[in-house]
């Protein structure tokens, strides 16, 4: 974390994950550019902490 923005990320493709967030950012009815941030336990449960609409949290 650098500022309160994540300053090392990664870009994947995972459907469990890709669901959740797609789930969660419908129920909070986000729409355009958003971050979702989360973490995939060792059991691979899924966990999303944060979700920000803008890139990593910036404002658009």
């Amino acid at each position: 974390m650098k500022a309160g923005l994540a300053a090392v990320s990664a870009t994947f493709d995972d459907p469990a994950v890709r669901d959740l967030a797609v789930k969660t950012l419908g129920a909070v009815r986000a729409r355009r550019v958003c971050c979702v941030q989360g973490f995939i336990s060792d059991d691979s449960a899924v966990t999303i902490n944060e979700l920000n609409v803008g890139i990593a949290g910036a404002s658009p």
